[in-house]
């Protein structure tokens, strides 16, 4: 996965899923991450991937300007902070976890649900 597939995706794929999300469904998926299964795992991995980061020398700003696309983006389309902060936290998480390389299946299917159209959420 490229920095610039995410770039395209935020821009021309996270739109049309957004879209179809009712206010309900936002809640759902609001419900669901905040659920201490998902948020441990997101952890593990986000403390995987900050590791490699430090012992790489990653700059912990390096995934920012995805970040911030994927945030501006989410509000702009769901008026939900919340939701924006998730989505923009799992982007900037799978671009930081491609820079590291490393290959954990937990990324790879955080990824896999949104190239399938959905927001990951259990």
């Amino acid at each position: 996965m490229k920095t610039e597939e995410l770039k395209n995706f935020i821009e021309i794929e996270l739109p049309i899923i957004l879209g179809s999300l009712s206010d309900e469904t936002i809640d759902d998926i609001l419900d669901e991450r905040d659920d201490d299964f998902f948020s441990e795992q997101w952890m593990q991995a986000y403390n995987e991937v900050e590791k490699q980061k430090k012992q790489q020398g990653i700059p912990a700003t390096y995934s920012e300007e995805i970040r911030k696309n994927a945030f501006n983006t989410v509000l702009k389309i769901t008026n939900s902070d919340d939701l924006a902060a998730y989505i923009s936290d799992d982007f900037g998480l799978i671009v930081d976890a491609d820079k590291v390389d490393i290959n954990n299946s937990w990324i790879n299917a955080l990824w896999q649900s949104y190239k399938n159209g959905k927001i990951p959420s259990k």
